[in-house]
């Protein structure tokens, strides 16, 4: 995964002057779903300690900390839920 600390740079500023800075992920074109809770689970997992408040080795816009993310997959209600769930325990 590219390191891309300017852009973290350029996320900071922005949250300076007030605003809100999120990651969206998927949409209608893709076809990406989970088979499993485990599956949405982790992804929750892996976005938090990228792109949130965790923590990770490899953060790609360095210590800047994204204010939220926004999923757009079609995936199966339940599943949906399982990473949602993690999201809020993480």
């Amino acid at each position: 995964m590219p390191i891309c600390t300017s852009v973290g740079d350029d996320i900071k500023a922005c949250q300076a002057k007030g605003k809100i800075v999120t990651l969206s992920l998927g949409g209608a074109g893709g076809s990406v779903g989970f088979q499993s809770d485990d599956q949405g689970e982790t992804l929750a997992d892996t976005v938090w300690d990228l792109f949130l408040g965790g923590s990770s080795s490899t953060r790609p816009f360095g210590d800047a900390v994204l204010d939220g993310c926004v999923h757009c997959s079609f995936m199966s209600r339940a599943v949906g839920m399982a990473a949602a769930r993690a999201y809020g325990r993480v």
